[in-house]
């Protein structure tokens, strides 16, 4: 038995990241998305059994 379910995020952030930019004043949406990754990544393996999740792919531009 399958099932599959799909979803889309956008994520905006603002490209200030790299010099002097404080990290409390970043708004990095790359590392959010790296964060939902490593959650999916944890969801599936605490679930066990053959659970399998995955992020397709990413976009990034300023």
């Amino acid at each position: 038995m399958q099932g599959i379910s799909w979803t889309a995020i956008n994520l905006e952030g603002e490209s200030n990241h790299a010099g002097t930019t404080p990290m409390k004043l970043r708004k990095d949406a790359g590392f959010v998305a790296m964060k939902i990754g490593a959650y999916v990544r944890d969801l599936v393996t605490k679930m066990g059994g053959n659970q399998v999740g995955d992020c397709g792919n990413g976009r990034f531009w300023p």
